[in-house]
Parts: structure tokens; C-alpha cells; sequence
């Protein structure tokens, strides 16, 4: 079987299986944003210590 049998094969047991992908979007961009607050509140919290330390 070459690659465009297998996607051929996987595409069309998707389509028989009716799988719903569309709420996939929403849950990587709920990770993505989390992700970057996690970010952006830990370089926060490190500016501060900084600060601090300098005072």
C-alpha cells in the first residue's frame, strides 16, 4: 500500500465513522493561552524578584 492508498483508506474510515474534529480548535487554543499566562506570570514574578533584589 503506498501513502495515497493509506489516506485515502484513513479519510474515508473517518467520514464512515462521521468523527467530529471541530471542538479540537477551540481546546489548542484554550492549551495555547494558558500556556502563554503561565508564561508571561512567571517572567512577571521573576521582574519582581529582580526588583526587589536591587532595592
Amino acid at each position: 500500500m503506498n501513502l495515497d492508498e493509506l489516506l485515502k483508506s484513513v479519510w474515508t474510515a473517518e467520514i464512515n465513522m462521521n468523527v467530529d474534529y471541530s471542538h479540537l480548535g477551540q481546546h489548542i487554543l484554550r492549551s495555547s493561552l494558558a500556556c502563554q499566562l503561565s508564561i508571561n506570570l512567571a517572567q512577571d514574578q521573576r521582574k519582581k524578584r529582580m526588583i526587589k533584589n536591587n532595592e
